[in-house]
């Protein structure tokens, strides 16, 4: 297990989940979907994500999984590369979803293996295109149209190397919310804000 202590010591909210790893490399951190993954495992998951988001220009990432490695490393991936996460809900209406992602500007959403049957309903009431990342996912598995109609690419494609380092005042996520009419309505919260 390769970590940078360079990186480590300038970032803000993944260093809290940095320490453990360097501390209890092999001590549980999570178990999901019957399977145990120690910290080294779940450092390792987020370290590829993060590679795979590093040519991204846009700041924004939403994140559509649940209760899954993709969940979880894909929250972790995002705070590492230095960008915002979004959270997109899979029990949310497919259209919810597709308002959150327009509202928050995201262009790229992870896509975890247990929503692939909702991101094709979703992608299609997205204007823009959408760059889509599969963490658990091969391209065999991924629905015709989807391939055929944005930019996909999995964990194994990418050769960086995440060295972004977010600031204190730099946006961890926005928290999206119905607001009196009904319509989501964006919090962005920052780093220093979740560790105050």
């Amino acid at each position: 297990m390769h970590i940078s202590a360079k990186f480590a010591r300038k970032t803000m909210l993944f260093q809290l989940f940095y320490n453990s790893v360097q501390k209890f490399p092999q001590q549980p951190a999570l178990w999901v979907d019957g399977e145990l993954y120690s910290y080294a495992d779940l450092y390792n998951s987020s370290q590829q994500i993060a590679n795979a988001l590093m040519p991204i220009a846009n700041e924004r990432v939403g994140l559509f999984a649940s209760r899954s490695i993709s969940a979880y490393s894909g929250v972790l991936g995002i705070l590492q590369s230095g960008k915002t996460y979004v959270p997109l809900n899979p029990k949310f209406p497919e259209s919810r979803n597709a308002a959150i992602a327009k509202l928050a500007g995201v262009n790229t959403i992870i896509v975890g293996k247990e929503c692939l049957h909702a991101i094709a309903e979703i992608t299609q009431l997205l204007d823009d295109h959408i760059q889509l990342l599969f963490p658990d996912c091969i391209e065999s598995e991924i629905p015709a149209n989807v391939l055929q109609s944005h930019t996909c690419f999995f964990v194994a494609d990418s050769s960086h190397s995440a060295t972004i380092n977010p600031t204190p005042s730099h946006l961890a996520y926005i928290l999206f919310t119905s607001g009196s009419t009904g319509l989501p309505k964006g919090v962005p919260i920052k780093q220093q804000s979740v560790l105050d």
